[in-house]
């Protein structure tokens, strides 16, 4: 199983933001995101925090450029698309926190109500 990185600088639509997970657990993800940039030359610093679910991308194989491909079992995070459906941004840590333990306890009440059913 390949796991998310706990430090890492985007690339695509987030190119150049910085990743940093504070807290993480079996079900739950929490990261810090840093944007700098220049507003009128004047420097800024935009964070935020990004909360999402511990979603698994399954092993498999497929053909890319029409070469064979094993793909490891891994952790994935979100795509912008994700956001509002297991995932949330917010732009304060104390609110990123307490969404972090709700999101934790939604996905481990659905785990359990999964295995009462098996």
């Amino acid at each position: 199983m390949i796991e998310l990185q706990k430090n890492f600088i985007g690339k695509g639509e987030v190119k150049g933001f910085e990743f940093h997970q504070l807290r993480s657990n079996g079900h739950a993800f929490l990261y810090e995101v840093r944007s700098e940039y220049n507003y009128d030359g004047v420097p800024e610093t935009n964070v935020w925090y990004e909360i999402f679910e511990r979603r698994i991308s399954k092993e498999g194989d497929g053909i890319v450029g029409g070469e064979p491909i094993h793909f490891e079992e891994r952790e994935i995070y979100p795509k912008s698309n994700s956001f509002g459906v297991w995932a949330v941004c917010v732009n304060n840590y104390n609110y990123a926190l307490k969404k972090f333990y709700e999101m934790t306890d939604i996905v481990t009440e659905r785990e359990k109500k999964k295995e009462e059913k098996e």
